[in-house]
């Protein structure tokens, strides 16, 4: 019998934490859809770890109300209005809260730096291009003012509703366009230019101006978000096998 591999070489995770982290990276990008599932045995022989390990290390993945496991079975979890909503109201209060000292605290050279991270348009996995530089921006502009734990909040509303975001991205990529709120995919675009004028009044120290343009980022992102519940996709059973059988998903 082949010897179950250990250590995946490239980030040190065992290989079983990298099974789990590329099963979490497909669902917040989308590729696992909800009410998708996935064999669990099929899995572990497949990727040649312990089935036992693998179950224990999924418990994280449904504590983050990823993955509901039913037996042998992993289906991904359902999308969640109720939740979303409660996302995005503690993100509109830790981040007004955040807004005049973070314009106080944060360097010219942070702002540069942040402003070079916005891209210029949105690839083909979103989650892992537009989605980061989101993410990191955000986080980047309100981490000197915030404390440990509004810095794990802030954390917290990003990784629970990633894949909102890549859903909604699909979903505008399929439709047309029109009727869509205002987030049609050249609002994209146009959602990117208000990044960059977020981080200008920034550095102008205008917080009221700051908290204006926050607070709208922050509806258009829900906006994205909730077209994640248009979504009817079909299954892209490649792109399962490929979760199944390699690390190599989403590229």
């Amino acid at each position: 019998m082949a010897r179950l591999a250990v250590v995946h070489p490239l980030d040190g995770l065992t290989t079983v934490e990298r099974v789990c982290a590329d099963i979490r990276a497909a669902i917040h990008a989308g590729h696992l859809l909800p009410g998708q599932e996935v064999t669990l045995r099929e899995i572990a022989d497949r990727r040649r770890v312990r089935y036992g390990s693998l179950v224990t290390l999924l418990g994280g993945l449904e504590r983050d109300g990823l993955l509901v496991r039913r037996g042998g079975v992993a289906i991904v979890a359902a999308l969640n209005a109720d939740e979303l909503t409660s996302m995005f109201a503690l993100r509109r209060g830790v981040e007004s809260h955040l807004v005049a000292r973070a314009c106080a605290r944060i360097s010219d050279a942070e702002l540069d730096r942040l402003d070079a991270l916005v891209p210029s348009g949105v690839a083909r996995n979103p989650d892992a291009t537009f989605g980061h530089a989101m993410r990191e921006l955000n986080l980047g502009l309100f981490r000197p003012a915030a404390s440990t734990v509004e810095v794990r909040v802030i954390q917290n509303i990003h990784e629970a509703t990633r894949r909102y975001h890549s859903l909604g991205i699909r979903v505008l990529r399929a439709a047309d366009g029109d009727g869509l709120g205002g987030f049609s995919p050249s609002g994209l675009l146009a959602h990117l230019d208000r990044c960059h004028e977020l981080i200008e009044r920034f550095r102008a120290r205008n917080a009221m101006a700051v908290r204006e343009t926050v607070l709208s980022i922050i509806a258009k992102s829900e906006v994205l978000a909730r077209h994640s519940f248009a979504a009817d996709f079909e299954i892209d059973w490649e792109l399962t096998t490929r979760v199944v059988a390699s690390a190599h998903i989403g590229a």
